[in-house]
């Protein structure tokens, strides 16, 4: 990172859990010559940020999520169990740490060291600081799940879209492409931690934990009003929760939609689930299948695809037939290698002997990129080095020496 963002060496070497489906973990190659890699195409890269005091295995359901829809999964570990999203919270927003830059190093060194993985393809859930996190993060993404936190000023919110219209390029939804940023907010009526009608510090409205209230001014911005800001400049829905998508009396959840959205804006609000964390998060949080369905949609949808919420499936036409999100396969045309400069085939060379060719390099980029993956062998990226850790799903970035 930066080094004026991170004096302690703590600060720098940062740590992510990186999850693979089994999906990719098939044999290198059969028969046939196809592969786990080839023949899946470019799957979803999903981060799950985890709350104030907790660490990334707070979010480790978010795995059974990975495998089910076939996410490439990331847990990220904020450090001193915090992370810097303006309003909140503690050590990571008093040293004012770079964590908008964790998160978009993570996504550059992941898809520069995986053909399965793309930048265009990236969503992300947080629970609490986690939440407030990817929301002020959200222009790295296609889509964000925040629970339990977000950005409430009017300010924050726009910054979002004003981040598309004048970078015009960037990762995540395809900047300045007017796709906005699918949001599937979740907040509960009766939350003592992260009030539902907003943190501020104006004496006549409830005061939030950690610190956020001081953080957040004299006006409090409530969840509803916050959504609704999202809602019309971000994706320009011509309303906002208007359509009540969801309904779970027994549990008393209720989500609504914005209609005429660019992209999908729900919000979902529960009576009384408090900040879930009944126990813990993975046991009060219901609706970890609904997360995962939201963003396989999305990928889904992105890629011309018709997404399937029984079978966990999206169906494909055309070149990607047969990806798992429609995805990444691709391949370039017969009579596009044969006029290629510089191929080294003249047009009389047979088709079989240009196939036979053609099969021999692919099967062998597959075996070292796979020999990559099962080794845990990255690509080094722009200054910065893998350093070896205990704990195989985990991943440490340091940056080089200047």
């Amino acid at each position: 990172m930066d080094p004026e963002t991170c004096t302690r060496e703590a600060d720098c070497n940062r740590t992510y859990h990186l999850y693979i489906p089994d999906s990719l973990c098939d044999e290198p190659s059969s028969s046939s010559g196809s592969s786990a890699t080839n023949s899946i195409g470019t799957l979803p890269l999903v981060f799950a940020a985890h709350c104030f005091g907790c660490e990334a295995s707070a979010m480790v359901k978010f795995e059974e999520i990975a495998q089910e829809f076939n996410f490439v999964l990331v847990r990220p570990e904020g450090v001193e169990s915090s992370w810097n999203a303006k309003y909140c919270c503690g050590y990571a927003l008093d040293r004012k740490l770079d964590d908008t830059g964790f998160f978009s190093r993570i996504i550059d060194d992941l898809d520069a060291s995986f053909d399965f993985v793309s930048q265009e393809m990236v969503y992300v859930v947080g629970w609490s600081n986690g939440g407030y996190m990817v929301t002020y993060a959200a222009h790295l993404f296609r889509s964000v799940a925040p629970i339990a936190g977000y950005q409430y000023s009017a300010s924050d919110i726009m910054k979002i879209s004003s981040d598309y219209s004048s970078t015009g390029t960037g990762t995540g939804t395809g900047t300045g492409t007017g796709t906005g940023t699918g949001l599937f907010q979740h907040h509960s009526l009766n939350d003592r931690t992260v009030s539902f009608q907003g943190c501020c510090t104006n004496s006549t409205m409830r005061k939030c934990c950690c610190g956020i209230s001081q953080e957040g001014g004299d006006q409090c911005t409530s969840v509803d009003q916050a959504f609704d800001i999202w809602a019309s400049k971000v994706n320009r829905c011509s309303s906002g929760r208007n359509t009540i998508t969801y309904k779970d009396t027994s549990r008393g959840i209720e989500c609504r939609s914005g209609d005429g959205c660019i992209s999908n804006t729900t919000l979902c609000v529960y009576e009384h689930s408090a900040h879930f964390s009944g126990g813990s998060f993975s046991k009060g949080f219901p609706m970890f299948e609904q997360v995962g369905d939201f963003f396989a949609r999305d990928a889904c949808s992105m890629n011309e695809g018709r997404w399937s919420s029984e079978n966990k499936a999206c169906s494909c036409d055309g070149d990607d037939v047969g990806s798992m999100y429609c995805a990444g396969l691709t391949p370039t045309s017969l009579d596009d290698q044969e006029t290629t400069p510089g191929i080294g085939f003249s047009s009389n060379v047979s088709i079989d002997l240009f196939v036979a060719g053609a099969i021999i390099l692919l099967v062998g980029a597959i075996i070292r990129k796979y020999w990559k993956v099962v080794n845990g062998i990255k690509k080094k990226n722009d200054g910065w080095e893998h350093v070896p850790s205990e704990e195989p799903s985990e991943i440490e970035l340091q940056q080089k020496p200047v």
